[in-house]
């Protein structure tokens, strides 16, 4: 995700920092599409580990996404120091920019790791063609043959799921107390429910329970819906990198300071999400989950796209419009892997979407409707694939399920 693919670009200086918040995060990730972008600028030597895996996101998507020349960027890197999954995605993205490499050395060293290092052995799997590719076939049946689990999960992400409405009716029915949730961040948070098909060229359809657990309804006392999509413009799984919108279940925290890149994110700010954290056989995710969900797989898609490090997602509208009428997901803009709002006007219709769910969720919070207080919102989205159909989600399909 980068200027025309995802992230505003926004030129920062970088220091030797270990951890930063979601807007200092995305703000570095700028600052070496930037530099990617010049590349006649030489990067900066990155000391920690958080950076060195943004300078790798910074690449990967200026190549993939902006289609973009990074050879002279990556001669420029001395990867033994990055952290060996890094190494791992800089040795695919010399490999797709047809530089000679020594990998033989990489390949072993991984070998070596991957008993000890799940989310490793997920990343392998995520990037099986191109290590089958690269003469690394051996790194795929070893991360197979120790991890049949995730090798399952991975396989089946974005394929057909049958039936899964149930388990949708029982997860909107499910009361979760979020004050025992990551230390209590997410107490009196909203929840948002994103109802999807698993043929994502369609519209989904999301709808809110307020702090209290209640449904969030319109005046005319139909209960609130808005469509958004979670397809990926480059037609990638959500176990890579700009893929589709992962399904499961995604922490909303806050908003972005301001709605500092219009053509990219629209008009209105962009709403942080954050995968759940990984810990004790996914705990955190399971205390959100009703009974029925702890037998399925459909939300480790999440856990998946969290583990090979997929980062700053986003709700957002967009200044672009889209030019295919005829397209299934019209009058949306696909992403490189954010949730879209419909924004900008079509037939005589403007759409501010943004702008009325980030009003939706101040109110649900109990807040006053104001600029202010969209900083506030704190709380969950679940987003779950109903069935194989191939068409939009509507509100009457909600609203046969009982979910109204």
């Amino acid at each position: 995700m980068t200027k025309i693919f995802g992230l505003c670009l926004i030129f920062l200086s970088v220091s030797a920092l270990a951890n930063f918040d979601a807007v200092e995060e995305e703000n570095r990730y700028n600052a070496f599409v930037n530099l990617i972008a010049q590349s006649e600028v030489k990067l900066p030597f990155v000391f920690e580990s958080a950076e060195q895996k943004l300078l790798v996101d910074a690449l990967w998507d200026s190549q993939e996404v902006g289609k973009m020349d990074i050879r002279d960027s990556l001669m420029q890197i001395t990867d033994e120091t990055y952290p060996l999954k890094e190494q791992l995605r800089l040795a695919v993205l010399t490999y797709r920019s047809g530089l000679q490499q020594e990998i033989n050395i990489l390949g072993n060293t991984v070998l070596t790791e991957l008993p000890l290092d799940s989310e490793l052995g997920t990343l392998v799997l995520s990037l099986r063609y191109d290590l089958n590719q690269m003469g690394l076939e051996y790194l795929v049946e070893a991360a197979k043959k120790l991890y049949p689990f995730q090798t399952r999960w991975v396989t089946a992400s974005e394929r057909p799921v049958g039936d899964q409405t149930q388990l949708a009716i029982d997860l909107w029915t499910h009361e979760v107390d979020l004050s025992r949730h990551a230390g209590g961040a997410f107490n009196n948070g909203i929840k948002i429910f994103m109802f999807c098909r698993t043929q994502r060229l369609h519209a989904c359809l999301m709808a809110v329970r307020d702090s209290s657990n209640r449904p969030v309804y319109n005046n005319d006392g139909t209960m609130w819906t808005q469509p958004a999509l979670a397809s990926s413009a480059h037609d990638l799984p959500s176990y890579q990198r700009n893929g589709n919108t992962p399904a499961g279940i995604h922490h909303i925290e806050g908003v972005m300071p301001t709605a500092d890149a219009p053509m990219s994110f629209g008009k209105f700010r962009r709403l942080i999400l954050d995968f759940v954290d990984k810990r004790n056989n996914e705990a955190a995710s399971r205390e959100l989950l009703p009974p029925s969900s702890l037998s399925s797989d459909w939300w480790r898609p999440a856990t998946i796209a969290r583990d090979i490090g997929r980062s700053l997602l986003r709700i957002h509208g967009t200044g672009r419009l889209n030019e295919e009428p005829t397209s299934s997901w019209f009058p949306f803009r696909r992403t490189s892997g954010c949730i879209a709002k419909r924004e900008n006007t079509y037939n005589g219709i403007e759409y501010r979407d943004q702008a009325e769910l980030l009003d939706t969720l101040v109110a649900a919070r109990g807040l006053e409707v104001n600029y202010p207080n969209q900083e506030k919102i704190r709380g969950i989205l679940y987003l779950i694939e109903l069935n194989d159909e191939d068409r939009a989600v509507t509100p009457n399909d909600l609203k046969d399920l009982g979910i109204q």
